[in-house]
């Protein structure tokens, strides 16, 4: 019991003293259990064996893959085009840029299923909807805010790396996801619209079947 508490300290006391030094979490991570494992004497080779087998998972693949399919997509400049979708679905409502933000990071949580990547990707929205007259503020609270979306709607690293752990099945966690995805852009649109109503934020253009088209 004595010697499990030791590990314990060690293992807390260098996790924290590097997070202090600012070093990355990933080797602070990595450097606390060198050294916890070394204070064990416990074999190295057994350190290595762990890490590649809580690695060698199948279910895994679906991560590289999900993020190599989004950056070809995006090299491929889909996500201009997916911009130019949301603006001519619903960009003729009021509010309709901030709408268009909110769609666009619904398509696109089919790409990358990141909130970080979408962020990223439809952060340059930011810049015509305040040129549009919004405020600074409300572009980027509706663009992070949706941005949320993007590990709910499948496919999604995060639910995947979720299944994995809980040993879920990863094909009905990620189905599970598109309702409440739906739903909360749904809510967000509908708050954006009031908000815009109130504030006076335009339109961004009229509904044409051809611009869909």
């Amino acid at each position: 019991g004595r010697r499990r508490v030791n590990v314990l300290v060690i293992l807390a006391s260098i996790f924290i003293i590097l997070l202090v030094l600012g070093m990355p979490i990933a080797f602070t991570m990595g450097i606390a259990c060198l050294g916890t494992v070394v204070y064990s004497q416990m074999p190295l080779n057994m350190l290595i064996t762990r890490m590649f087998s809580a690695t060698d998972s199948f279910s895994l693949m679906a991560v590289p893959f999900f993020i190599l399919a989004g950056e070809l997509m995006n090299e491929a400049d889909l996500t201009d085009r997916i911009l130019n979708l949301a603006r001519a679905l619903v960009g003729f409502l009021r509010g309709g840029l901030a709408i268009v933000n909110i769609l666009a990071s619904v398509l696109f949580a089919g790409l990358s299923g990141s909130a970080t990547a979408d962020t990223a990707a439809l952060g340059s929205l930011e810049i015509p909807m305040v040129k549009d007259g919004y405020s600074k503020e409300f572009s980027v609270a509706v663009t992070v805010a949706s941005s949320t979306i993007g590990p709910i709607i499948p496919p999604s690293v995060m639910l995947v790396m979720y299944a994995v752990i809980a040993s879920v099945n990863i094909t009905k966690i990620l189905i599970a996801g598109i309702v409440p995805g739906i739903l909360m852009a749904l809510a967000m649109s509908v708050a954006v619209y009031f908000i815009s109503l109130k504030r006076g934020y335009g339109t961004a253009g009229t509904f044409s079947l051809k611009n869909i088209g």
